[in-house]
């Protein structure tokens, strides 16, 4: 009985250590899974955070890219930029160099123009005076004496009218002596003399170009100012003294 006894209680505890070893077997199993299941997760998150380590990089990588082509193309920009402005600038220049010559010939030009035509007009102006003394110098007498006539006739209106004024007052030419009159105490005389001094006045300032042709004109003293001192000078008429 005993030792059946004991042969069962063998069994038994065959059996619970047999139950045991099994659930200890399975424990271990599950933690050697878990184990193994954490590793690969760890394994898992390291892979994936080397994943987002090299994205991370790489975007890095191609912003850093990105960045240096944008400098790049910036420098490039500016540097065509400035070549174009240099350009332009010099073309600007060039043309405006080219303009003021033009300008300055084209000025140059117009006053050689206007100098000829100047030179030209003056060369005519002398031609004609000095055809017009020679012509002068080769007419008849009798034809100049005729315009010269003439030439009184056409201004005797004015100088008549300058005649009814006082004598000092004509043309500032004063008569201080008349030779010739006669007596101032006969009434008659003395207006045909008057009357001659007219007509000799009047025939000299038609006549003559200088005021000190006066007195050979009329026979009279002519006084004129001296234009230093601002006194007057007498002239006689050879012709008056003679009579």
């Amino acid at each position: 009985l005993k030792r059946s006894e004991i042969e069962r209680d063998q069994q038994v505890r065959t059996a619970e250590v047999a139950a045991l070893k099994s659930v200890e077997d399975a424990r271990i199993r599950s933690q050697i899974e878990l184990s193994e299941r954490r590793m690969q997760e760890s394994q898992a998150m390291a892979d994936a955070e080397s994943s987002r380590k090299a994205i991370i990089e790489a975007e890095e990588s191609v912003h850093l890219a990105q960045d240096r082509l944008t400098a790049q193309r910036a420098g490039e920009i500016a540097k065509i930029n400035a070549e174009l402005e240099a350009a332009t600038a010099l073309y600007k220049a060039e043309k405006a160099a080219q303009i003021a010559q033009i300008e300055s010939e084209s000025e140059k030009a117009s006053a050689d123009l206007v100098q000829e035509q100047l030179k030209n007009e003056m060369s005519v102006k002398a031609q004609g005076a000095l055809e017009m003394i020679n012509a002068e110098n080769s007419m008849d007498p009798g034809l100049v004496a005729m315009k010269l006539e003439e030439k009184r006739l056409s201004v005797l209106p004015d100088m008549a009218d300058r005649m009814s004024r006082p004598l000092e007052k004509i043309g500032k030419i004063h008569i201080n002596h008349v030779a010739g009159l006669g007596s101032a105490s006969r009434d008659g005389e003395q207006a045909q003399g008057a009357g001659s001094i007219v007509d000799e006045v009047l025939d000299l300032a038609f006549r003559m170009p200088a005021v000190k042709k006066l007195g050979e004109a009329v026979g009279a003293e002519i006084v004129t100012p001296d234009k230093k001192t601002g006194a007057t000078k007498n002239r006689k008429n050879p012709r008056s003294t003679a009579n």
